[in-house]
């Protein structure tokens, strides 16, 4: 008796059917899907954290009776921010919540990384839901760091509110406030005149002016690596050339010596030239040995130009130069290149040094354009300062007046912590959870469809994708090289079958 088939399937021969039916892109799905959950597990998370601020008066009254207007305390608000979003306070808050990330800064780098973290802070009114005017602060900030970055909401919170607090009373005789609002107006006006002198000095905008310097460093920086390269080359050609000449002298001392060459002036070349052809005509006629050739030949060899009389039958031979002339004009020819590439190697080193300084003074530029554009910077923001401050005094001025005119005195509000900023648990982005499960069904997507073909069919499964069933790459055809798998068959032989 037979043993009975065995109904399972054997994974590595489904694989290996898989592989010769070439469908080992649904392989390649699954290592892409995890290449890109990896990508996104490497995304650096952020956190969000948020601090809760109210409105309080005291004691307790109605906003219409308590004698200061939404526009008052907005500005109040907007002056406390700008105190406390300075560079100063913020450099000494980052410090508080983290000491060791402050003491990594370099002291070029501090700036920028202070900005960066003033960009993320957000300050935010909380309006009443029935009239809209402001009850309320809130300070939200996102970074990688939770506790970090909770420290710091924390202490952005204390410090506004107490930034907030600085006019403990309000002033009613609106006389008594004539100095501060014309000692504001001072400021503004001395803030203003000394950008708008810094502006008529260095321009408007020094950031742009750094911009084009160090794109002019950049295209500088690429020629110089170029001149660099060309130097080299023509370092390299000269010793070269100085290696050539040493061979070319030593070829030169052992050849044979040879009498110096002579150059005959024209008028001789010409006269050679008739007399070759004469030479030429009588040894048509006659030999060698005839008086007139003898006389002819002796002729030319007085005046240097037919040295070495040719062989019998030949014409007016030219002379070929000797083993030692041929050095001698090559060694020549090579001095003559070791001063071209000297002089090539004088210009190029001449001219890296020009573009040195070059780079030396466009690196000088840039670092006093930075610092203008530093200074830039703070002369707007002390402008700022200034013109906040000077809003808030004409608006405690109106106050004043309106006061006097409603009756009694009223201390100042005040802003209470409500909820403090928590370490969150969870960041805000991204969402590892949502993108793993879209992942995992991603990477069963191609899964599904093989086992969809192989217990259906190709026909059905691809009659819903849209798709034609091929007979010879379909996913039955996999199915029917497993052990133990039978092809489909029709409803009328499953009859006679059975």
């Amino acid at each position: 008796m037979h043993a009975p088939a065995s109904t399972g399937l054997d994974p590595i021969q489904f694989l290996q059917a898989l592989w010769k039916q070439r469908t080992w892109w649904a392989l390649l799905w699954l290592l892409a899907t995890a290449a890109v959950l990896a990508a996104v597990w490497l995304i650096p998370p952020r956190y969000k954290v948020e601090a809760l601020l109210v409105l309080e008066f005291d004691p307790p009254a109605p906003r219409t009776t308590t004698g200061f207007s939404d526009a008052l305390l907005r500005s109040r608000l907007e002056l406390a921010k700008l105190r406390v979003l300075r560079r100063e306070g913020l450099l000494q808050l980052l410090r508080q919540a983290d000491p060791k990330l402050v003491s990594r800064w370099k002291s070029d780098q501090a700036p920028r990384e202070i900005e960066r973290y003033r960009s993320s802070i957000r300050v935010s009114t909380v309006p009443e839901s029935r009239t809209g005017v402001f009850s309320g602060v809130r300070v939200i900030f996102e970074g990688r760091n939770p506790e970090t970055s909770a420290a710091l909401v924390n202490g952005l919170a204390v410090e506004l509110a107490r930034e907030f607090e600085r006019y403990p009373e309000r002033i009613v005789d609106a006389k008594r406030l004539e100095p501060q609002v014309a000692a504001a107006w001072n400021r503004l006006a001395e803030c203003q005149d000394a950008l708008k002198a810094f502006e008529t000095e260095h321009g408007t905008d020094p950031e742009r002016r750094r911009r084009l310097l160090l794109a002019d460093q950049d295209s500088l920086q690429t020629e110089a690596v170029a001149l660099e390269r060309s130097l080299r080359e023509v370092k390299q050609e000269r010793l070269r050339l100085e290696q050539t000449i040493n061979l070319a002298e030593q070829e030169l001392a052992r050849a044979p010596s040879s009498p110096p060459i002579r150059t005959p002036p024209p008028a001789a070349v010409e006269t050679a030239r008739r007399m070759r052809e004469r030479l030429a005509a009588l040894l048509v006629r006659y030999k060698e040995s005839h008086p007139d050739v003898r006389r002819l030949r002796q002729e030319l060899a007085s005046i240097g130009v037919l040295q070495v009389p040719p062989p019998e039958g030949d014409g007016a031979a030219e002379l070929k130069p000797s083993p030692g002339e041929q050095a001698e004009e090559k060694l020549v020819r090579l001095r003559a290149e070791l001063a071209l590439a000297e002089q090539r190697q004088r210009e190029l080193a001449a001219e890296r040094e020009r573009m040195m300084q070059a780079l030396q003074l466009l690196s000088e530029r840039i670092r006093q354009v930075t610092w203008l554009g530093r200074r830039h910077s703070a002369l707007a923001r002390e402008c700022e300062l200034a013109e906040a401050g000077y809003r808030s005094a004409v608006l405690a001025r109106q106050q004043a007046d309106l006061q006097a005119e409603r009756g009694p005195v009223r201390p100042a509000p005040r802003l209470v912590l409500l909820e403090e900023a928590l370490v969150p648990g969870r960041p805000v982005f991204p969402n590892r959870r949502l993108l793993g499960l879209l992942g995992a069904l991603a990477a069963l997507l191609p899964c599904a469809m093989i086992a969809a073909c192989r217990e259906l069919g190709a026909k059905p499964v691809l009659a819903v994708l849209g798709l034609a069933a091929q007979n010879n790459n379909g996913c039955h055809t996999i199915a029917a090289q497993l052990p133990g798998a039978e092809p489909p068959a029709n409803g009328r032989r499953a009859a006679h079958a059975g």
